[in-house]
């Protein structure tokens, strides 16, 4: 398995992040990724919440977990 330490990193000299989304099915596999770039994690989660529309969504940097998004009953 290869770990790609780099993406821990800061992407540009303007100190962009860069994060990936993945939205999970109710039944746990993975329906998409999104890579996105966002200063912290901060505004990377706004993003990110943005992105649950009825499944959770995965919130990474690079190989680190940051948070798992659910959706809310309605």
């Amino acid at each position: 398995m290869t770990v790609d330490l780099q993406a821990h990193e800061i992407d540009r000299a303007d100190g962009v992040r860069r994060y990936r989304a993945i939205m999970l099915h109710t039944d746990g596999h993975v329906l998409n990724a999104v890579s996105f770039s966002a200063f912290d994690d901060n505004a990377a989660l706004t993003i990110a919440k943005s992105m649950v529309d009825g499944h959770a969504v995965e919130l990474w940097e690079g190989t680190r977990f940051i948070e798992q998004l659910n959706p809310t009953s309605t």
